[in-house]
């Protein structure tokens, strides 16, 4: 007989983490704050990488609890508009 896989186990798996790259506009050091104080508190982000000099916020975070649509939504919210420029991307 050949091995068996369930959907049980395939649910048990756990997600790997996402990074996706935003284009932000960032025009000085007071925007970077803001940024990495805003997603300090958005459940499922594990680390926020503001580039100033790109323009680019890159954001590692857990698929199960956050996505994209969650985190442009938290740039709004601090009054930046924000595109995905790179794709999420899994990681680990």
């Amino acid at each position: 007989m050949g091995a068996t896989h369930t959907m049980a186990q395939d649910q048990k798996a756990p997600k790997k983490d996402e990074r996706v790259t935003f284009a932000v506009e960032i025009v000085c050091s007071s925007c970077v704050k803001n940024i990495k104080k805003q997603f300090a508190y958005e459940k499922g982000v594990k680390d926020v990488r503001v580039n100033q000099a790109k323009q680019q916020v890159t954001v590692t975070y857990n698929p199960t609890k956050t996505d994209t649509k969650r985190m442009i939504a938290a740039f709004k919210e601090i009054g930046k508009d924000a595109t995905v420029a790179t794709p999420p991307e899994v990681i680990n």
